[in-house]
Formats: C-alpha cells, sequence, structure tokens
C-alpha cells in the first residue's frame, strides 16, 4: 500500500507570520526535481479591515529571473475571509518555482506558503474500486 508521502514532497515556501506592511514576499526557489506539478497551500489567519492578501506562483529556468505561471493565483482575500486555506495547483514546465504573497494595506495580514510537489503524469489514474486502501 502507498503512502500520500510516498508520492509527494512538502516544502514551506513562505513562513506564516503577521505582516504589517504592504508589500510582497517571495518564497525562496525550490527546484522541481523529478515532480511535474505542485499544490500550494495558502493558510491565512486574520485579516484586518482595509487589507487583503494575494498568493500566486511564479518559476524559472535559472533561479534568479521569475515570471508568473499562468492561471496560478488565488482569489484575493479581504477583510471578511479570516481563516481560509486557498490551494493553487499547477503543472510544472521550467526548473524552479516559488509562491509570492502580496499584502495590500497595512493593518495586517497573517499567511505564508507551503508547496507539496508531485507527479502528475508518473500516477496512474483508475476507476477500479478494487484499488482503494483504506
Amino acid at each position: 500500500m502507498r503512502r500520500l508521502a510516498e508520492d509527494t514532497r512538502v516544502v514551506l515556501n513562505i513562513v506564516p507570520v503577521d505582516r504589517t506592511s504592504a508589500g510582497a514576499v517571495n518564497g525562496a526557489g525550490v527546484a522541481r526535481g523529478d515532480d511535474d506539478a505542485v499544490m500550494a497551500h495558502c493558510p491565512t489567519g486574520a485579516i484586518e479591515t482595509a487589507c487583503a492578501a494575494d498568493y500566486k506562483l511564479q518559476d524559472s529556468d535559472d533561479d534568479s529571473t521569475y515570471t508568473d505561471i499562468a492561471g496560478a493565483a488565488a482569489v484575493q482575500l479581504g477583510a471578511s475571509d479570516d481563516d481560509k486555506c486557498p490551494t493553487i495547483d499547477a503543472r510544472l514546465t521550467k526548473k524552479y518555482v516559488r509562491a509570492v504573497h502580496t499584502v495590500t494595506g497595512t493593518a495586517g495580514v497573517c499567511g505564508g506558503v507551503v508547496l507539496q510537489f508531485y507527479r502528475a503524469k508518473a500516477l496512474p489514474v483508475t476507476n477500479d474500486p478494487a484499488s482503494v486502501v483504506v
């Protein structure tokens, strides 16, 4: 029986802290290795009034020049979105990936990003109920 931990790799990319000033925080570039996909988990705590949080993924061939991955952004979270954890699922084509957490406003947003790498092309798709292991 295979376990999820055998087929994925988890990396803390942006440490969750209370950000009290506007601006972007870039996670460190992470080499994707043999993985061809990533899911970014973006746990967000309290978002103060007049603040917002944005999350997106960027990729790079050389770990120095990053560009946004098309479609790899979460819907903006505002003051009514406390304690949410949006996810971003993206296919990878370049060698490096990182998350970007952008805060607007100055009252405070608590958030971070965990990257979960996996091999989407290598995992078989099956509808066979006999393959389900509990």
